[in-house]
């Protein structure tokens, strides 16, 4: 009996390692844009976890430049820009932050 592997995000055949080398890539991007968008929130609101996804951030950066070096080069200032756009004052109500959604609606921030 022959078993075909499945990649869990879609559940089609992976058959070819570069398209298994691109999602990856995409996946590690995407969660490098989540823990940015977290760690601005998390510093702007003084939480103590921020220095936490500081370090989570960098393991993924890593990861990024050790298996594709040139999308880590072409992405890397557009994350420090992108992060520091990110960062508020609480209760400034930016549009991509939930602590400051919540305080819109009347809890605190």
């Amino acid at each position: 009996m022959t078993t075909t592997k499945h990649h869990p995000a879609d559940l089609t055949p992976v058959t070819d390692m570069e398209q298994v080398r691109e999602r990856r890539a995409k996946a590690l991007l995407e969660w490098r844009d989540e823990l940015g968008g977290q760690w601005a929130v998390a510093l702007s609101h003084g939480l103590p976890n921020a220095d936490d996804l500081a370090y989570e951030i960098e393991v993924v950066e890593r990861s990024i430049g050790d298996a594709h070096p040139s999308m880590f080069d072409a992405h890397f200032s557009e994350w420090i820009v992108r992060d520091a756009g990110r960062l508020h004052e609480p209760g400034s109500t930016p549009a991509s932050c939930a602590m400051c959604d919540v305080a819109r609606e009347g809890g605190a921030a």
